[in-house]
């Protein structure tokens, strides 16, 4: 399969790795606009309109340009896979949302934490869990610290307004919809804390769901390597860590004078880093197969990609004062 890709390094290495997972004779034709190197191959986009599929991997403020140019410009009718969010500005979301009929079955945005066990898993045990009253994510790194970030397109607020949010906490935004309905109201706390860059580095987000759950959001890129995800429900406690994941239940245990005792625990391995590599893994390979076969996506995966990239844009725009 001819492949080309727009990106050339960071997540769009990740994303080269995994098709070459998928079939090592995958032949990959690498495009930036202007930069040279040994893993660009051209900088002329219609280099890559003979591609059997095409990746945008590049900085999300250029993914509207890219999808509009090839589909309506360049009339390119093979299937595109863009990295999340769709869009970076309200403006383009509008635009995509209108073209939606005309995109759906050949674009494919990667949420691809849909893809992971740790969904799964939490679709699984909440029929013995019952409702989710709260859910608490952690996940941080260093990366503000590193030398890479400072002239990385990541570190600047010109085109990456919500930095961190936009980049990771926009997984979880889609995937907290997914579980627990669309956002009823929020609030958010946005910090530069390492002074590496313009973009927020650090970022705390409350969600009230449409069914009453609240989801907490803590990300950052100026802490330790730190992973952790809480949920409350009705019937018990479900904790997935860095390695593990803890269940504590049932509720309803008591003892002899009939006071509720401390359930019992029971712990399962469990590795995010894997899960994350695997959903990834998981994620290009579903898009490729559904190029090989010729499948077009489906309605509600685009709707699904819109309204999580609403969501965020709709926090840009209460924090921005537009």
């Amino acid at each position: 399969m001819n492949i080309g890709i727009i990106g050339y390094k960071g997540h769009a290495i990740r994303i080269c790795d995994a098709i070459k997972e998928n079939n090592i004779n995958n032949k990959i034709i690498t495009f930036h606009p202007r930069k040279k190197n040994e893993a660009i191959k051209t900088n002329n986009l219609d280099d890559i309109l003979k591609s059997d599929c095409i990746f945008i991997a590049s900085p999300n403020d250029t993914h509207f340009d890219y999808i509009t140019e090839l589909k309506f410009q360049k009339g390119y009718s093979g299937k595109i896979f863009c990295e999340k969010p769709p869009v970076a500005d309200s403006s383009e979301l509008e635009h995509l949302s209108q073209y939606g009929e005309n995109l759906f079955r050949d674009v494919y945005f990667n949420f691809n934490f849909r893809k992971t066990s740790l969904y799964k898993e939490i679709k699984c045990r909440l029929n013995d869990l019952g409702a989710v009253l709260s859910v608490d994510l952690s996940l941080t790194h260093g990366l503000a610290y590193k030398d890479s970030y400072i002239n990385s397109w990541r570190s600047q607020s010109i085109n990456h307004s919500l930095g961190v949010l936009e980049t990771v906490g926009i997984h979880w935004i889609d995937l907290f919809i997914s579980l627990f309905g669309n956002i009823k109201r929020h609030q958010m706390f946005n910090n530069i804390i390492a002074k590496t860059g313009t973009a927020f580095d650090t970022s705390d987000l409350v969600l009230l769901h449409n069914s009453g759950t609240v989801s907490k959001i803590f990300v950052s890129y100026a802490s330790c390597k730190y992973f952790n995800l809480k949920l409350h429900c009705t019937n018990g406690v479900i904790n997935f860590k860095n390695n593990d994941i803890f269940i504590i239940s049932p509720r309803d245990v008591f003892d002899s004078h009939g006071n509720f005792k401390y359930p019992e625990k029971f712990e399962f391995e469990y590795s995010f880093d894997r899960d994350y590599r695997d959903s990834l893994s998981t994620s290009v390979n579903y898009f490729l197969s559904c190029v090989e076969k010729n499948i077009p996506f489906k309605r509600d995966c685009w709707d699904r990609s819109i309204e999580s990239n609403r969501v965020l844009l709709t926090l840009k725009n209460r924090y921005d004062g537009v």
